[in-house]
């Protein structure tokens, strides 16, 4: 179920490589809007009422992968282009630290609503699962804004250019 998702966000992210040098954050910013995008169809998908199917449940992780190609790999190397060459060190090793630690803090943090509102008691744990998903991903779709805005946000350009001349 989540390879085509998978291989989505590899493309894109590929993708948004060859994107950013031409459009900058416009990359990022499009990246965040389609991330909120596939966590609003997840919800509505999950909460729509009809069976899940492949059909019906596969496309929402995929545009979330998009999203999210365009948006997490390429914002590395767009917060990094801003720190003075000489910090790029330090600066490297407290954005890792901050990813992992932020990863961490999202799984429980989601993993935390999906589980308060998992409740498999009527007889039909499928539907208490959707329900339950459709909550995470609701909770993951805030989140998605908050970047969406975060990274509208940002400044235009790179503070250091290619070639260590500064603007």
């Amino acid at each position: 179920m989540y390879t085509p998702a998978a291989v989505t966000f590899f493309l894109c992210s590929l993708l948004a490589g060859r994107l950013v040098p031409v459009w900058g954050c416009r990359v990022l910013e499009v990246g965040a809007v389609l991330l909120a995008a596939g966590y609003t169809a997840t919800v509505i998908a999950f909460t729509s009422g009809p069976r899940l199917t492949p059909a019906l449940v596969i496309p929402t992780p995929m545009l979330q992968s998009v999203g999210g190609g365009l948006l997490i790999t390429p914002m590395l190397n767009t917060v990094l282009s801003r720190i003075d060459p000489a910090d790029a060190g330090v600066a490297s090793g407290v954005l890792a630290t901050a990813q992992q630690v932020g990863g961490a803090l999202g799984v429980a943090g989601v993993g935390l609503v999906f589980f308060r509102a998992y409740h498999p008691t009527d007889g039909n744990p499928a539907a208490a699962a959707a329900h339950a998903l459709a909550m995470a991903s609701a909770c993951t779709l805030v989140l998605a804004l908050v970047a969406a805005v975060l990274v509208r946000l940002l400044p235009a350009g790179p503070r250091n250019p290619p070639g260590g001349q500064r603007r």
